[in-house]
This record gives C-alpha cells, structure tokens and sequence, in this order.
C-alpha cells in the first residue's frame, strides 16, 4: 500500500498575509523553528508515508525553494526511479487561488501519466504537522468515497486523496465542467462523493504572520512540539555543518531554540534563533524569531519581533510588536541607530497642537515612531492662534527675523516646544496665522508663501539643519524649489503627496517678475513640489498607481507618470497607544482579541446612547466621515430607502461637511427614528465608542489615498466594508468563506447596488457565529502600526542619503 501513493505538494500559492517574508521566497521555503523550512514539513510526512514519487507545483520565485530541497537527497528522494520532481509553470503568473489548479497541474500532465502508483495525495507545502498518510489512505478505501478531504477542526488544509485517475478526468475536463480545482470539485460537483478524514493532532496552516509567528511560539511548549517533532516520523531538513552555539559569560538564556552557529552574549528568552545569528551583550531578545545570519548589536531590544535572515539591529535600537501582531523587518534590513542624520517633516498641523483631518495624524505619529528607531525626527508648522494661547507657557524663543514680501517686510518668529521627547518647531510669520481656524482664508497664498519662505530662511540661516525636508502636502509645496534656487541642495527634498485632490493653486494678481514664483500669474503649490522633490511618496501603493491616470490625477498625472521612476507608496499607520480597545478610557468595557466577546457591551451601551432598540441580534453600520462627494455619500443615498426595507440595520452617522448632505440626511433620521442616527460634527459623539460598538463600519469612498478610519475600525473589531481603490485596496481584503482570509468586504465599481450587494453579503455573515468571530479575531489580530511605515521611510531616507 505503501507504494501505491503518489505525493503532489502544492507551493503555488503566494499568500499575501505572509508578505513581507514572501518578497525574496515562496511561502513554502520561509524557515521554520531555528533549522527548517516550511515544505520540510509535506516532504517528511509524504516520506515518512513510504511515498518515493512527489512533485512539487512552485509558483513565481521559487530559486530558494529550490536551492533547499535540491535533488531531494535530504529525504532520499534523489533516486533513479520515481524521486523528487519540481514542475515549474509555463508562466509566471501570482495565482490568487485558493490552491493549485487544474490548469496548472495540465502544464505537466505527463508526470502523473507516466507515475505508476494508483492514488494521490495533493498537500500543501505549508502546514506544520506530523501524519501518516497511510491513514488516510486506508480510510478513504474503507470509505469507498470518490475523493477525501482532510481537515483539522473543521478547517480546510487543501489536502485531498483520490485516485490518479480521476485526477486526471478532473484535469481532462476543468474547462467543461467549470472546475478551477478540488475545492470547486468539493462546492459544486453532485456526481462524486466525498469523505472527510479529521486530524487530530497539532496542525496550523501559515496563511499569515501572526500565524507564522504563533506556529514557531507553540514549538517552545514542550507538549506540542513533541508531537511534531517524534523519533518515530522525524521532520528531515537539509542539513548545513555549523560550529556549536556559543554562549558568552554573562549568556542568559529561557525557554527558547537555538540553532548551531549562534553567538549568545546577551539575553534571550521565549524565542526561535537561528544558525550563525549574533546576539551581542546587553541586547536582549524576547518572544522573537530571528532568522539565519541576522546580528544584534549591543544594548537594542527586541520583542515579538521577526527577523528575516542577515538583518542587522544597531545599538541602542528598540523594537517592539506584540504578540497578536508581531513587527517584522525583511531581509538584509539595516536598522541603525540614526542620530547621525536629521529629517525635519515641514506641515501645515500636527496632532495634539493643531487637527483638521488626517495629515495632523501622520505628523502626530511617524515622528514619534521614527524617534523610537533612533532617527533624529523634527516637526515644523505655522504657530496658529489656538497653539499659542494652549501651550504658551511652553514655547521658547529662538529667534527673530524679517521676510520681504513684496513691497513689505514681515517679521518672523521661530519658537520651540518640546513634547512627548520630541522638538517641535512653531513659525509665527505676522499676523498670518493668528486666527480662529487653519485654512479658508482670502490670503491663503500669502499665508503659506510666507511660511515656505521662512522654513527655507531658517535653513539659510543654519538655525535648522537637517539631512532631509520631509514636505508633507501643498501646504509646503514650494520648499523643494526654494532649497534648489537657495543653493541648499546638499539639503535633500520628499514631498508625501496625502491628497491629490487639494493642490494650492493660487491667482497671482501682482506678478513679481524678479521672482521664480511670484512672476507667475496662476501657482500651483503641489505641481511645483512634484516638479522639485529628489522623491515622491504617497500614502497607499495602490494611490501612487492610481494617480498616474487621468481619473485618479486631477489633472496632474502626466507630470506624475514622468517621475514614476521616483515615485513610490508607504501606506500610513495609526498610533497603538491611542486607538487601543485594551486601554481606551472612552469604553465601556475594555476587550482584546482574547476577550473580544466583551466588545458586545459596547454595542449595548451605543445603542442605549443613541436611543436605539437595544438588541445585541440587530447589527450596527456606522461611519465616520467628512460629507463630501469623494466619501461616497452619494452612494448611500440612492440606495438608503431599499437598504432599509431590504434589511435590519441600525445605522449611524458621524460627520460634518457639505450641506446639502448634512440636511438630506437628517431628514432621513426623521424619516426612520428609530434606526438611524445622524451626529453633525465631530465634538457631538465620542467617535472611538462608534467604533468599538459597531459591528460594521462603512467607508464606500469615490478615492482614498489612505485612509485612517477602517483601520481605527479594524484595530476595534469593527469589519470594514470599502470600495477597493487607493489605501481602502491595501488594507481590506474581502472575506473568503473557504479559505476563510480576509479582513472585511469589499466592492470595486463605484457603483450603489454593487455596495448595497456588498452589505446584505457582509450581513449574511454576520448572521453565522462562526464565520463572524473568525472575522473578529482577524480584524482585532491586524497589525498597522507606524512601524513597518517609519521602517520604509528610513529605508528611502538612507538611499537618498546614500548612507
């Protein structure tokens, strides 16, 4: 029997959820426990099985997968008859299936042709788990069932055992039967019979990080990692010779794998360390992976973090994730510590001092971030009234200057306050800014001309002197010129463009004909800023894609195609510490992703606020948004009558902005008093208690660079449903009953019935326990941290440098 099993390892799926790890690799050759590697795993269990004919289906990148398994001598699988056989595809394509295809096994159809055995198994090449496919092999025949799937707790493992034959029919005829592959056979075929073969013992799928991470983290308890790795059915891996692990005098080591080769001379407890990885004294390592060839330098610390191989972490350096979303760093990542370059981030807001919308967050947060990485980050905006009279007892004086405007000289002021560890610059340019709000104002050219002017004065000056201007929006748009024609140009530029949409453009009506910029009758702040900037970033990858074309660009994408070369997206992240369901004062009852069934008495307590049924049965749709067209209001209303005679919902609202939707949809609350609740402005209703009482958070948006609140959303449980465009694309991934992946729902035109079909199918769900708290969970495990964010922009920040 045992030589009647052919094995099929399928490592064509490329599993998103694992990125960044699956940039350089297939996520069946990402390593594994200190010595492994993923497809270690299917390998010995198909050889333990008295398999000897296994091919393995690589998809895209697939030399490191490769290079590990080679000629399969490591499982004797190097033999002149059956053996090992990798089938690479005839084209190079990312599959977005949910397992290898039919299409994909006919490319080479002969392999299982010309194999001699009369079953087969498919598997995955990246389950951790130890079976006896014999088992299943005598089950399936004891059931006289056509095909048997394995499963795990009712979880779906793509690893099915049939006969060869009927492989092949399937194979033979996908196309006219409408099969993709055996999940599709297992949905809608009515001819054959299945059976279900349940595994009992230890298994977990890598579909992700966290469950990458949580896999290597179980290997450490001694009662599951015996039940992998047994004398009896070892896990075989290629073997490299390494000197034996080094530990030094003040060495302390708990509960952790250590691989041969190491270097110990600090401490390391609750984590997986690999071959020839240097650990040097006063570092320490806590609840971490750290793969082959990677150092820490002295005194950094790390915790819940991933380490791809040959990274390097500088002295003093700190990094920390957490256990639900570890903080991974990619492959042959220098983290050093940066106090020896300087980034200034030059804006119009910045949160707590001045917030209109999400920029102020982002200058908020990644500073704080990059500090934490050891970069020197400083922070410039306008000196606005409501700063000055809230922090007046904390600004210092530095100094004093004139700006000639004109026929005018304007008197300038730079203070600093330091906060929170960090240095804040403040310019009071006049009378500018001393007024009731930021923006809006007759002389906004002037106002923001002037602030770029004294920015570029202060550096001409040596006052300020940074590595690098960080322009963040129009608002700054014309310091990458004024640095160049101030012949600062050993000072380098990155304009982040937030919105398109709002570009500065200004009618000159007294043209200066001695100026660059003033000589010119019509003045576009961001056109200049994209003409001048070393780099260009947005906010989302899918963003810097969209805003190449005509729909996304407002008028500005040829300019931008023509700098696609320096144009790259770094998607922003939200601050941990101030949207945590964990610690949030603003909750009712504070809930993890272990407690997560506390997140109900939120929703009990929103609904009694708002004056709703109380009925935990009945589920909540908010938003929270600027009425605008480009939120996608016009979308809810034409569909909101059939939306509610067609479902259940309580829906609420929190927002402010054009008032024609403002007093359309009050009426609307009139109209359903006791389903709908609109909240006009923001100081109204307490927007993190929205969040967290909600169960659906609805953000349909025409175009969203980023986006921040379905991430606040998911960060509190609360499933999104988008529209895939910009940064909603990058973050929402739509739910896969199957597979069961993805985050929320999502819907690509822009279009009301396809959004009101997205709804009532997010409903569907909502109705099935299970399906919804899996749902949960993952939201609640989702990782966006400014991390990863402040991570890419040291990296572009060093290759601008050239440091």
């Amino acid at each position: 029997m045992k030589n009647d099993l052919l094995g099929i390892i399928d490592a064509s799926i490329l599993c998103k959820g694992l990125e960044p790890l699956t940039i350089p690799r297939l996520p069946s050759a990402i390593p594994f426990g200190a010595k492994y590697r993923l497809i270690d795993f299917a390998l010995s269990n198909l050889i333990n099985s008295g398999v000897r004919n296994v091919a393995i289906f690589p998809n895209a990148n697939y030399r490191s997968l490769y290079d590990h398994v080679g000629s399969g001598k490591a499982w004797e699988l190097d033999r002149k008859r059956d053996g090992l056989f990798i089938l690479p595809p005839l084209e190079m394509v990312e599959s977005s299936e949910k397992m290898i295809t039919f299409d994909r096994i006919k490319e080479h159809l002969e392999y299982l042709t010309r194999s001699t055995q009369t079953y087969v198994i498919v598997t995955c090449g990246v389950i951790v788990w130890n079976i006896d496919f014999n088992t299943v092999l005598k089950d399936h025949i004891r059931s006289d069932a056509d095909i048997t799937e394995v499963l795990h707790q009712n979880k779906r493992l793509g690893t099915f055992l049939l006969k060869k034959e009927l492989l092949i029919e399937l194979v033979l005829r996908c196309d006219y039967l409408g099969f993709r592959h055996l999940y599709d056979v297992s949905a809608f075929s009515h001819d054959l019979t299945f059976n279900y073969f349940y595994h009992k013992s230890y298994t977990k799928k890598i579909n992700s990080i966290y469950e990458y991470y949580k896999a290597n983290m179980d290997m450490l308890n001694f009662d599951i990692g015996k039940t992998i790795f047994t004398t009896y059915n070892p896990i075989l891996t290629k073997t490299k010779d390494s000197a034996p692990t080094l530990y030094g005098q003040h060495a302390d080591v708990l509960n952790s794998i250590i691989a041969n080769g190491a270097t110990i001379l600090g401490e390391v407890s609750g984590s997986v360390i690999s071959r020839d990885v240097i650990i040097n004294e006063g570092s320490t390592v806590k609840n971490s992976i750290v793969m082959q060839g990677s150092t820490i330098k002295k005194h950094a610390v790390l915790e819940h973090c991933i380490l791809d191989k040959r990274v390097t972490i500088g002295e003093n350096v700190v990094l920390k994730g957490t256990r639900d979303k570890p903080l991974v760093i990619k492959k042959e990542d220098r983290l050093l510590n940066n106090d020896h370059y300087k980034i200034l981030h030059v804006a119009s807001e910045c949160y707590p001092f001045i917030k209109t919308g999400g920029l102020a967050d982002v200058i908020g947060s990644l500073p704080k971030e990059q500090r934490s990485l050891g970069t020197c980050s400083l922070v410039c905006i306008p000196l606005y009234k409501t700063i000055e009279e809230s922090y007046s007892k904390c600004l210092q004086l530095e100094i004093t200057f004139n700006i000639h405007f004109k026929n005018k000289e304007v008197s300038t002021t730079l203070y600093t306050l330091k906060k929170r560890g960090l240095t804040y610059y403040l310019l009071k340019v006049g009378d500018y800014f001393n007024r009731d709000r930021p923006y809006d104002y007759d002389d906004d050219f002037e106002r923001f001309y002037l602030f770029n002017k004294a920015v570029v004065e202060l550096l001409n000056l040596g006052t300020l002197t940074p590595d690098l201007v960080h322009v963040h929006d129009w608002h700054a748009g014309l310091l990458p010129l004024l640095i160049k024609e101030n012949q600062l140009e050993h000072i380098r530029s990155i304009l982040t463009i937030h919105n398109l949409a709002y570009q500065g453009i200004f009618h000159n009506e007294h043209p200066v004909l001695h100026d660059s910029i003033l000589k010119h009758n019509d003045i576009n702040f961001l056109e200049i800023a994209i003409e001048n900037a070393n780099r260009i970033t947005t906010v989302s990858e899918t963003y810097s894609k969209e805003i190449q074309h005509a729909y996304f660009g407002e008028g500005l994408n040829c300019l931008i195609k023509s700098r696609a070369k320096d144009l790259s997206g770094i998607l922003n992240g939200i601050d941990l510490d101030v949207y945590n369901p964990e610690t949030d004062s603003n909750l009712i009852k504070n809930y993890n992703v272990k407690s997560y069934q506390n997140k109900i008495e939120n929703k009990i307590h929103l609904q009694y606020t708002c004056n709703l049924k109380v009925d935990k049965s009945i589920p909540i749709i908010s938003m929270i948004t600027r009425l605008v067209e480009q939120k996608g209001i016009d979308l809810l209303l034409a569909i909101f009558d059939e939306l509610m005679a067609e479902t259940n919902i309580q829906l609420i609202l929190l927002g402010s902005g054009n008032k024609n939707y403002e007093t359309i949809l009050t009426k609307l609350e009139k109209k359903y008093p006791n389903r709908v609740r609109i909240y006009i402005g923001y100081d109204s209703f307490n927007a993190n208690r929205l969040y967290a009482g909600s169960d659906l958070f609805l953000m349909p948006s025409r175009f969203e660079p980023c986006g921040l609140s379905q991430l606040i959303a998911l960060r509190y449980g609360t499933i999104p449903i988008v529209r895939e465009t910009g940064g909603l694309n990058d973050t929402v991934k739509s739910y896969n009953e199957f597979m069961r992946t993805g985050n929320g729902f999502s819907f690509t035109n822009y279009n009301a019935h396809d959004m009101k079909y997205t709804i009532k199918r997010a409903l569907t769900f909502y109705k099935n326990g299970d399906h919804w708290d899996h749902l949960v969970i993952t939201a609640l495990s989702c990782n966006f941290s400014w991390k990863q964010s402040a991570i890419k922009y040291d990296h572009l920040y060093r290759e601008l440098l050239k440091i």
